[in-house]
């Protein structure tokens, strides 16, 4: 669990205010995040995240990935394998047509995946920028990320108020240092009131970065992150990969026409505030 199975004795640092916080007995909820769609040419960046409560979720959703591995792959490449929603549907190295794994034997194992978050109900935040002219992909990808986290630190804040959340990054190499200042987008004068509005008081500590190897429901948020990413690109699958998330998603879309937007995904809607 990315060295944080010890949260509950360590001192953090909040973001808002910088003061030292023990966070003690308090319940902690893990939000794993990952992207889709930020490299120089793709239409729409999109950053996902996953909340998921640490006692009691966490491992459900770790044994439903390994019974999907267990259940699709064969032992030669099962162990250790990791899943990319992108490879997955488009082929990788181990899986695609060439290696006798069709798309229609692929999709199965999309679906399964995105279908984890409402089987054990955790919700998914997330955050998207459409690309313009004049736009840096860098700086698309650390807006939608910051967006992305201000609707989990939201969601978090208003239905779990006694609650923190640690967030956990893919590991980007090149976007590390980047997105670690993404808590300096809400200082952004000209910022919207909606994201600079409670910024970051529920998520404690600095953001930690990690590869999927090491935690691995960061592939559940990677699925989610392309599944948006595909509808909001107008793909012609892009409807039915959504709908694997949230099989109502349809009736109440995020819209395609916006040039930012952030949302939640979520199995119950009337028991959630916003």
């Amino acid at each position: 669990m990315v060295g944080l199975n010890r949260v509950s004795t360590m001192m953090v640092r909040t973001h808002s205010s910088r003061r030292e916080r023990s966070i003690g007995s308090q319940a902690v909820r893990f939000v794993y995040v990952d992207e889709a769609g930020t490299s120089k040419k793709e239409p729409v960046a999109v950053v996902a995240a996953v909340i998921i409560q640490a006692d009691d979720q966490w491992r459900k959703a770790e044994k439903r990935l390994e019974d999907i591995r267990q259940k699709y792959l064969p032992d030669n490449i099962r162990n250790g394998f990791i899943f990319h929603a992108k490879e997955l549907f488009s082929g990788g190295k181990l899986l695609s047509n060439k290696t006798g794994w069709s798309l229609e034997m692929r999709l199965p194992i999309i679906k399964e995946i995105l279908a984890i978050p409402f089987e054990l109900d955790f919700p998914v935040a997330f955050g998207f920028v459409r690309s313009r002219p004049d736009d840096r992909y860098v700086a698309r990808h650390l807006l939608a990320f910051s967006i992305c986290i201000k609707a989990a630190n939201d969601l978090i804040r208003v239905n779990f108020k006694d609650e923190i959340a640690i967030v956990i990054a893919e590991d980007v190499t090149h976007m590390r240092g980047i997105l670690k200042k993404s808590s300096a987008v809400y200082d952004v004068p000209s910022a919207p009131q909606w994201l600079t509005k409670h910024p970051y008081d529920t998520v404690v500590d600095r953001i930690h970065f990690a590869e999927k190897t090491d935690a691995p429901l960061l592939q559940i948020a990677d699925h989610c992150a392309f599944a948006l990413r595909h509808y909001l690109s107008s793909h012609k699958q892009g409807e039915e990969i959504l709908s694997f998330l949230d099989p109502t998603i349809l009736q109440n879309p995020p819209q395609k026409e916006w040039p930012f937007g952030m949302g939640f995904v979520t199995k119950d809607v009337s028991k959630w505030r916003w």
